[in-house]
């Protein structure tokens, strides 16, 4: 198990979150693969964008459904 792996499921066991964690067979660099590798619609799939700004400040995170995406200029 790799570590990432090992504090989300420590994460999720502390907050006493019922989850089961997939480990996809196939690549899931997208939303579209995520869901078509889970057996689930976009919009089932939660997908996180960072965005940091250009001087070096703080960085937001967005979490936003699989079908949406983020406008990098509002953001």
């Amino acid at each position: 198990m790799s570590k990432s792996l090992g504090r989300v499921r420590s994460a999720l066991a502390d907050a006493k979150i019922k989850a089961v964690i997939l480990k996809m067979r196939s690549e899931t660099l997208t939303s579209v693969q995520t869901g078509e590798a889970a057996g689930c619609h976009l919009d089932q799939i939660a997908k996180s964008i960072i965005f940091r700004r250009q001087d070096g400040g703080r960085a937001m995170l967005f979490l936003t459904a699989g079908r949406n995406q983020i406008d990098a200029n509002k953001a």
